[in-house]
């Protein structure tokens, strides 16, 4: 009996430590992606974004395997529910930078190896983002209030862009970019939750990276 209880209770402890571990790390991802970015400024310069997203996605990746996320990946990317309301949505959020961002400054795109790069971080990233912010994070915090859980999540999202990648780029502090970043936050995180699949969220992300243009 006695050693029932103690193995319940070395299980409760594990399972508690392990649901810490999954909540502290958006926050430590945030904290050293912000110091990978100063790091890499002051030794790469303009180029400063190949010494930090390498990190920044391979830390992410590293807590979905970590914490045996990869067999929900088949489960993250099974067909979407609903209509067409929510491809629709999709192709909104994920064309909304288009306008004011990359219309306005095709002239940037130049030369052909920096287009190249541009295209593999739009692809990259706008996976590796949504199988951790949104499949991985949304998933494992399940237990909380559905309010909390988003707001976290969506918090630590939107700073990383303003501490990491604001770092890089340092156009992203204003308020228009505040404005279309929280929308397409907010988009994102409903496509997940309304459709229980990454699959439009991923298509969105990956048009709003390529509409940022922030390579260039």
């Amino acid at each position: 009996m006695k050693t029932n209880v103690l193995e319940n209770t070395q299980a409760g402890r594990t399972v508690l430590q392990r649901k810490t571990l999954v909540a502290l790390s958006p926050v430590i991802i945030v904290l050293l992606g912000f110091l990978a970015a100063q790091v890499s400024m002051k030794s790469l310069g303009a180029w400063a974004w190949v010494g930090t997203l390498p990190v920044y996605w391979g830390m992410m990746l590293a807590v979905i395997m970590a914490f045996g996320a990869r067999s929900q990946l088949a489960g993250w990317f099974a067909p979407s529910r609903g209509g067409w309301v929510w491809p629709a949505l999709a192709l909104l959020v994920g064309l909304s930078p288009f306008p004011m961002l990359l219309l306005p400054n095709l002239s940037f795109m130049r030369p052909l190896v920096l287009v190249v790069l541009w295209l593999l971080f739009a692809l990259i990233n706008g996976v590796v983002e949504e199988l951790y912010w949104r499949g991985f994070l949304l998933n494992e915090l399940r237990g909380w209030p559905a309010w909390g859980s988003v707001t976290y999540t969506s918090g630590l999202f939107i700073s990383i862009h303003f501490l990491m990648l604001g770092t890089l780029t340092p156009a992203m502090f204003n308020l228009p970019f505040l404005g279309i970043l929280t929308a397409i936050t907010v988009g994102l995180v409903t496509l997940y939750l309304r459709t229980g699949s990454l699959r439009w969220p991923v298509v969105a992300h990956i048009l709003a990276d390529l509409g940022n243009l922030n390579i260039f």
